[in-house]
């Protein structure tokens, strides 16, 4: 029998802290109320630490571990992690990020059992120790979202349903995100929107995007931010459609 939800965890972990970081995830996953799931790891390390960890935590919880060959980008290597994904539902989470709540699961599977919606956004915030949390957030979709504006957050507040998962573009890297729920939107729709905080994302110095060069800043009527000119070019061409009208289908 298939797990009612699947959480896809893509890994890059070079170092004991960041292991940390899983670790804690982990034992938030076990404080959940909702039990019928599995944990997915799609692993990009260079040593054997998620390999051990997700051994030590396979007596309490089911995990499906696959260990990338060659180094992937971080797209591939989540589009890795959702293929293996087994659910009736995914729950994406990156490494250093968790849950917030107890229920998060509980209340995600609700949500979306007693919805038609594709997906699901739910409300975040944000720490620096798990210890002490800040800028709580509810979602938003705005008009901007697809060249930088995002208030949907980062993907570990998404959950999709396990049905023509589309993958990420690995073309990108800071608007990787962006440009996933551009096309989940076009295709499938707003997402279900929980304003509770169910997720927390991890404010460090080892992530990703903390090591991404921004070089344009964007202004709109909606305000100001920074991007990348080279994603900016490639999505203004992928997108020149959409650029046109700035609108989505049924709005």
């Amino acid at each position: 029998m298939n797990p009612k939800i699947s959480i896809a965890i893509p890994t890059y972990i070079n170092n004991e802290l960041q292991l940390s970081y899983l670790r804690y995830s982990f034992d938030k996953i076990l404080e959940q109320t909702f039990k019928n799931f599995e944990v997915v790891i799609s692993d990009n390390s260079l040593n054997t630490f998620v390999e051990n960890l997700c051994n030590e935590y396979s007596d309490y919880f089911s995990i499906i571990y696959f260990k990338n060959l060659d180094k992937v980008g971080m797209s591939q290597n989540s589009n890795s992690s959702m293929k293996l994904c087994k659910g009736d539902y995914i729950k994406i989470l990156h490494y250093d990020d968790f849950l917030f709540s107890n229920k998060s699961l509980e209340l995600i599977v609700n949500s979306l059992d007693n919805s038609d919606n594709y997906w699901l956004v739910n409300g975040f915030n944000h720490t620096h120790d798990a210890v002490s949390f800040f800028d709580p957030r509810v979602p938003k979709y705005t008009k901007y979202s697809l060249i930088g504006n995002n208030l949907l957050g980062c993907p570990s507040n998404v959950s999709i349903r396990n049905i023509d998962v589309p993958d990420y573009d690995p073309n990108l890297h800071m608007s990787m995100d962006v440009e996933w729920y551009h096309r989940i939107r076009m295709s499938h729709g707003m997402p279900i929107i929980i304003d509770d905080v169910l997720t927390t994302s991890r404010i460090h110095n080892n992530s990703t995007t903390s090591k991404i060069n921004l070089d344009v800043v964007i202004e709109t009527e909606e305000g100001s931010w920074e991007n990348v000119q080279s994603e900016i070019n490639y999505l203004n061409e992928k997108y020149k459609d959409f650029f046109e009208t700035w609108e989505y289908p049924n709005d």
